[in-house]
């Protein structure tokens, strides 16, 4: 069996895999969002996550992403909801 932070990291790397369809990542961007995907999985995936929390790191994930994304590049996931969904709350 995997640990659990080895299956965060092949979560964030479908993550990656996804937001890689849409824009063309650096070797750096994917490094970058590999590390606040896998975190992303690992805080959302805790049990007993409060509304409040989840809201909070929500937020934060998408600041990471627009900080780490080129503008262009931010502007082609702002234009597709369900791919920002799920790079942000899934």
């Amino acid at each position: 069996y995997k640990s659990l932070i080895e299956l965060n990291v092949i979560f964030a790397k479908a993550d990656i895999a996804l937001l890689g369809k849409t824009v063309k990542l650096t070797a750096q961007d994917q490094t970058n969002l590999t590390a606040l995907f896998a975190k992303k999985h690992e805080v959302l995936s805790t049990p007993n996550l409060s509304e409040e929390r989840k809201k909070v790191v929500i937020k934060s994930i998408d600041a990471k992403l627009r900080a780490t994304l080129s503008s262009e590049n931010m502007a082609k996931v702002d234009a597709n909801p369900e791919l920002l969904k799920q790079l942000t709350q899934h």
